[in-house]
C-alpha cells in the first residue's frame, strides 16, 4: 500500500511538472505574440507617418525650387512614397483585428485625397509656383496631412489599449497559473501527508507485530525450560523410586 501511494505521489508530481512547463510555454508564447504584434503595428504606423512627413518636405521643396527640369524628380519620388503608404496600409490592415476596420477604411480615404491634392502642381509653372506655394502648403496640404496624422495616431491609441487588454488577458492566465500551481502544490503535500502516515503506520505495525512474535518466543522457551525441568525432576523422583524399590 505505501509503495502504491508513493507511486501514486511521483506520478502526481511528474504530471504537475509536465502540465506546468505546457501552461507557462503558452502564456510565453501568447505574451510574445502580442508583443510582436505591438511593435510591428508600431513599425509600420511610425513608417506611415514617416513617409507622410517625407512627402510634405518633397512638395515644399518642389513648390520653393525655381527649376522647371526637377518636377520629374520630385513626381517619382512621390509616387514611390504614395505606394509605400499603401502598402504600409496593406499590412497594417493584415497585423490588426476587425474592430479597426472603421479606422483604416476613414484613412484609405484620407490618404487616396492627400495624395491626390498633389497632381496639379507638376502641372504649374515655376511662377505659379513661387506665387501660389504658401498658400496651397497652408489650404491644402498641411489639414490633409494633419488629417491623416490624427488618424494614424488613433490607430496607434486603439492598438495600445487592445495591446493592454491581450496583456491583462495574459496576466489573468499568469494568474490562473499561479493558482493550479498552488493546487498541485496542496495535492502533492496531501499525498505526502498521507504517504508519511501509511508508511508511520505500516512501520508500527510492523513493529508491533515484531514485539508479539519475540513475546510468543519468550513465552515459548520459558514454557520449555519449564517442561524441561519438570522432566528432569520426574526423570530424578524415578530413580530414587527405583533405588528404593531395589534396596527393599
Amino acid at each position: 500500500m505505501v509503495a502504491v501511494a508513493l507511486a501514486g505521489l511521483l506520478l502526481l508530481v511528474v504530471i504537475a511538472v509536465l502540465a506546468t512547463r505546457q501552461k507557462v510555454q503558452e502564456v510565453y508564447t501568447q505574451l510574445d505574440e502580442v508583443n510582436m504584434m505591438h511593435r510591428h503595428v508600431e513599425g509600420r504606423l511610425r513608417r506611415l507617418r514617416s513617409d507622410i512627413h517625407l512627402s510634405g518636405i518633397y512638395v515644399r521643396d518642389y513648390l520653393l525650387d525655381n527649376s522647371h527640369l526637377t518636377g520629374p524628380f520630385y513626381k517619382e519620388r512621390l509616387t514611390e512614397l504614395r505606394e509605400a503608404t499603401v502598402g504600409t496600409l496593406a499590412e497594417l490592415e493584415r497585423s490588426t483585428g476587425p474592430r479597426e476596420k472603421e479606422y483604416f477604411g476613414s484613412l484609405r480615404e484620407k490618404l487616396a485625397d492627400y495624395w491626390q491634392t498633389f497632381d496639379p502642381l507638376f502641372d504649374w509653372s515655376p511662377a505659379e509656383r513661387s506665387a501660389f506655394s504658401s498658400g496651397f502648403l497652408r489650404r491644402e496640404v498641411l489639414p490633409r496631412r494633419d488629417a491623416v496624422l490624427s488618424l494614424t495616431q488613433s490607430i496607434e491609441d486603439f492598438n495600445n489599449e487592445n495591446i493592454r487588454d491581450q496583456r491583462a488577458e495574459v496576466g489573468q492566465r499568469e494568474r490562473e497559473l499561479h493558482s493550479y500551481l498552488n493546487r498541485m502544490l496542496a495535492w502533492s503535500l496531501l499525498l505526502g501527508i498521507a504517504v508519511s502516515v501509511a508508511a508511520v503506520f505500516r512501520i508500527h505495525s510492523l513493529e508491533r507485530r515484531s514485539e508479539e512474535e519475540r513475546e510468543r518466543t519468550e513465552t515459548a522457551e520459558s514454557e520449555m525450560r519449564r517442561l524441561s525441568h519438570e522432566l528432569v525432576h520426574a526423570q530424578e523422583e524415578e530413580r530414587r523410586s527405583l533405588s528404593r524399590e531395589l534396596h527393599d
